[in-house]
């Protein structure tokens, strides 16, 4: 009887101990207009081989990342000549807006 109600005690101490942990960030990137053909992500600390590419990412794009730096280049956007750095930070979304002028505004 002993070994059954520890062994209930113990059952019941590690599903009390779970815990929804998120070790992932999104990054969501926006378009005012359509333009883009394509998009490269690199890792920053990789930047030899291309992490994603994303072809025709249309107005908006999700994707799910590991928490780190990151660099994106886009092709095919006639006033973008330039790549930008963000950060995906645990549980959070970055936003980037590419402006048809060619601003580039990173929200966190």
């Amino acid at each position: 009887m002993k070994q059954i109600l520890f062994f209930l005690l113990v059952f019941f101490l590690f599903q009390s101990c779970k815990e929804d942990f998120e070790y992932t960030g999104s990054l969501k990137v926006e378009f005012e207009e359509d333009r883009a053909t394509a998009m490269n992500i690199w890792d920053m600390e990789n930047m030899s081989k291309v992490l994603f590419r994303i072809s025709a990412p249309g107005k908006t794009k999700s994707v799910r990342m590991n928490p780190g730096n990151y660099y994106i280049t886009l092709i095919g956007m006639e006033n973008y000549n330039s790549g930008d750095v963000f950060q995906i930070q645990t549980g959070h979304t970055t936003k980037i807006l590419f402006k048809d002028s060619g601003e580039v505004i990173i929200d966190y």
